[in-house]
């Protein structure tokens, strides 16, 4: 649970479509862990919401429990095939988040991108 895999994205713009940015997947799936402490900031049904990237809370997930909720919402797969509740969680839907990675492929922050 304490892992993020995924690929780079590469932001592009297209002044003339009037979409605003898009994210385009490049390279090879990398596994990132998280640094203890690390925080994310997620797009929740109210706006920005700064949770704690592996504590979890009232009925909230964490950080990485929101991402891989989102990153999923059909519950098809989740770590190597365990099994997830649903938590109701609010999905933006676009799956883009901004990443500060450390030494080792190690998560200090992460904040999910509003998108087109």
């Amino acid at each position: 649970m304490n892992n993020v895999v995924a690929q780079n994205a590469k932001m592009t713009c297209n002044p003339s479509s009037h979409q605003g940015a898009t994210y385009h997947p490049e390279g090879g799936f990398t596994t990132y862990h998280w640094k203890p402490g690390s925080k994310v900031v997620i797009i929740g049904k109210n706006g920005p919401e700064d949770r704690s990237a592996t504590a979890e809370f009232d009925e909230k997930l964490s950080g990485i429990g929101h991402v891989k909720e989102c990153a999923d919402p059909d519950h098809q797969q989740y770590d190597s095939g365990q099994t997830k509740a649903d938590h109701k969680e609010y999905c933006y839907g676009q799956n883009f988040y901004d990443v500060v990675v450390g030494a080792d492929d190690t998560i200090t922050e992460m904040t999910e991108l509003y998108g087109s």
